[in-house]
């Protein structure tokens, strides 16, 4: 009995010690969510610095405490849980012949809603012009794009991992 308890423990921490030094790339993490949400369009930070900023409207969808610390020029934050319904009474007039790009740290939640918007045939006229940042905020500062704030919210320690100058890294907003 004791020489199970202790495979298993040993099981367990290797388990442990695995999942904690595996750290997928954000190319890796792109990857699945091409994958798992094949429906939405993505744009590449190259792509969105050179477009006309004129016709766009981008969202962060990362929740306030990581907005008050850094966010891309002009974004508006936006709660990742946001419901289609809610999203067109605050913005539907404000997306009349403009591209929506949204991102958020790593385009997860991005994506999610994004897909959530398609999907609600009330926002399904939107679909074409819906659009996440590729990579998230994390990958625009790893490629030393200008951000409004000081440093980069990790969301916790395990996605800051994916941040390449961990000296950005802030939990807070400077005062």
């Amino acid at each position: 009995m004791l020489k199970w308890l202790i495979v298993a423990l040993v099981v367990v921490f290797v388990g442990v010690s695995i999942a904690l030094l595996w750290q997928p790339s954000l190319k890796s993490i792109h990857k699945d969510i091409r994958k798992d949400l094949g429906s939405v369009q993505h744009m590449s930070a190259d792509d969105f610095e050179q477009r006309d900023h004129a016709s766009m409207v981008v969202f962060d969808v990362r929740e306030e405490d990581e907005f008050d610390v850094s966010r891309i020029d002009g974004a508006i934050q936006i709660s990742p849980s946001i419901d289609s319904h809610a999203f067109m009474t605050l913005y539907g007039d404000l997306l009349k012949d403009k591209k929506a790009v949204f991102y958020c740290s790593v385009g997860r939640r991005s994506s999610d809603l994004v897909a959530r918007l398609q999907a609600d045939s009330k926002t399904s006229d939107l679909n074409s012009d819906l659009y996440n940042l590729e990579g998230g905020l994390f990958n625009w500062v790893n490629q030393q794009r200008p951000i409004v704030g000081q440093g980069i919210h990790p969301y916790n320690a395990y996605w800051g991992r994916l941040i390449k100058d961990a000296n950005q890294i802030r939990y807070q907003a400077d005062q």
